[in-house]
């Protein structure tokens, strides 16, 4: 794997992007880890601490304020900003999102998918 340089998402556009697919339905799908991986608690919890902020905020800004200050706040002491976020649709109409974090190779801060009904 080539050396990258892990670079967070800045907080507006995945406020957008997180608002795109729909943050309730991402909330009450299923979360999963990669193949042959053990499911993150620290993952988990920040990604549906930054769906459950992106569902509560009104604009980007509000986004933000919740990120930074709100129960989300504690994100960043854990498994870090998310610097990844892949989205794809299958044919069968499910929407399946993958997240990685700054701190993935911190134990308990791996890689969290997460499947759900795309209508």
């Amino acid at each position: 794997m080539p050396a990258t340089s892990l670079v967070p998402i800045p907080a507006p556009l995945l406020y957008s992007l997180l608002k795109a697919i729909d943050p309730g339905k991402a909330l009450k799908g299923q979360f999963k880890a990669e193949k042959g991986a053990k499911i993150s608690a620290g993952a988990k919890r920040s990604f549906t601490g930054a769906l459950e902020a992106a569902s509560q905020a009104k604009s980007a800004k509000q986004f933000e304020s919740l990120m930074e200050t709100g129960p989300v706040s504690s994100l960043s002491a854990g498994c870090g900003a998310i610097t990844t976020l892949t989205v794809s649709y299958s044919k069968k109409g499910y929407t399946t999102v993958v997240v990685s974090f700054e701190n993935y190779q911190n134990p308990g801060c791996g890689t969290i998918v997460s499947t759900f009904p795309t209508t």
